[in-house]
């Protein structure tokens, strides 16, 4: 996905999932398809590429640190809870 980043204007790509399977881990599938999406971004005039991770999902976060991702921005959460909610918004 292209867009302009919101402060700054710049043309960025940015990566919205990547899932390797169980037989891939370890074995480079992850790295290969991160650098398809930079030369992806590239060739599309974007100056940069981003993505999100999960905070405890470390395997994927050293691969992105290896690869030269840095940490730019942090999202804070808090879970509220609903005064009558469900039982399925109570799960989240």
């Amino acid at each position: 996905m292209r867009s302009l980043a919101y402060f700054t204007g710049e043309r960025h790509g940015h990566v919205s999932i990547i899932a390797v399977s169980e037989a891939g881990e370890g074995k480079g599938v992850g790295s290969t398809l991160m650098r398809a999406a930079e030369e992806w971004a590239r060739s599309s005039g974007c100056g940069r590429l981003t993505l999100n991770v999960f905070e405890a999902n470390g395997r994927a976060r050293a691969v992105y640190e290896r690869l030269g991702y840095r940490v730019e921005t942090l999202r804070y959460v808090k879970v509220l809870r609903l005064k009558h909610a469900t039982s399925k918004q109570k799960m989240y």
